[in-house]
């Protein structure tokens, strides 16, 4: 028995060095260019550059036969994608050569890349820029907060005024509208994690619509760097959702508090007064961290990405105080506010 497979091992070996033999034979015709210091260098280069067209590109580790020219070119033709069977010699230059050679492919050895490794990116990229077109659009606190002066208390002072502002903080509605429109139409979702807040049930009893086992024993995502935007009601409000930002927001506000500009006017709309105050605006707005914590009734949801999150329906009162002095006071006729960056 062990003769017989030992037979027929040597017969399948033989058929198939004998089908080696059918293959076809396969030559192209290249030209090439070599430079360096000497003909000699000019002529090996070119050699392997013409090599590297046809059966790919290789590194040479150690070249130990620069002195001898039948060596070099015995090392080349023995390299094991293919050699030169012929060449001729089309141009000599002062510093390269040129050559037309016959290659021998006996080995394949470029570096495929097939189509469904192939990665066009300019869509993606595209995409990319035009999300953060509009991102950039939306990134402007004086388009996003909306600003109302309920009333202004008016307290003459030696050598200045005192002005008292009060005021409303609230977001723009379609501000809110198309940013929310925009991420959920053309951006990811973002990445939280829920679970059970165990010192509220513990204290309010057991609630049969929170999923505690589930909660529980829940894996925890991956986490990311990258943005996103989140969504609530109020700042008390557990987040309707989030998206990822495209890169995020550069402007907006990122601590809690809001940069707001009072600017005043004479007669003839000059402005004449200008100050920059900082305004809690955290009834609006919220910035987390990754892997921050919020907790909720009954439940504490996990950021595993930095957000943003928009309390749609906050409103945020606040007053500002002004001290200006006499002479500029006087020829105030209008006060703005605006939000700033």
């Amino acid at each position: 028995m062990k003769k017989l497979i030992l037979s027929l091992i040597f017969l399948f070996s033989f058929s198939l060095a004998i089908s080696g033999q059918k293959d076809e034979i396969i030559t192209e015709i290249v030209e090439a260019r070599g430079y360096g210091a000497t003909q000699e260098a000019q002529l090996r280069n070119a050699k392997l550059s013409a090599l590297g067209k046809v059966v790919g590109e290789f590194i040479v580790g150690q070249i130990t036969y620069q002195s001898n020219k039948d060596e070099v070119f015995q090392n080349i033709k023995e390299y094991k994608g293919g050699y030169i069977e012929t060449y001729e010699i089309l141009k000599l230059g002062t510093e390269y050569v040129d050559i037309k050679a016959t290659i021998r492919v006996i080995k394949d050895n470029r570096i495929y890349i097939q189509g469904d490794n192939e990665i066009d990116i300019e869509d993606q990229m595209n995409n990319y820029r035009s999300k953060r077109d509009v991102i950039n659009y939306l990134d402007d606190p004086k388009e996003a907060f909306h600003i109302s002066v309920k009333g202004i208390q008016i307290d003459p002072q030696p050598y200045k005024v005192r002005f008292k502002i009060s005021n409303v903080l609230k977001w723009q509605p379609k501000w809110v509208s198309d940013l929310e429109t925009f991420v959920i139409a053309s951006t990811d979702i973002g990445k939280t994690s829920n679970q059970v807040n165990i010192r509220m049930v513990s204290q309010r009893g057991f609630d049969p619509t929170v999923g505690i086992v589930q909660s529980l024993f829940e894996s925890k995502p991956k986490q990311s760097d990258d943005p996103m935007v989140c969504f609530a009601s109020k700042s008390n409000s557990n987040v309707d959702g989030c998206r990822n930002l495209a890169g995020g927001f550069q402007n907006m506000p990122i601590h809690s508090e809001l940069p707001i500009i009072i600017i005043a006017y004479d007669k003839d709309d000059n402005e004449i007064f200008k100050r920059r105050v900082l305004v809690d605006g955290n009834k609006l707005y919220e910035n987390v961290y990754r892997n921050q914590t919020k907790k909720y009734f009954l439940t504490k949801r996990t950021f595993d990405q930095p957000a943003f999150i928009v309390y749609k329906n906050g409103i945020q009162q606040f007053d500002i105080t002004a001290d200006i002095d006499t002479e500029i006071a006087e020829q105030i006729k209008t006060f703005k506010l605006e939000a700033s960056i």
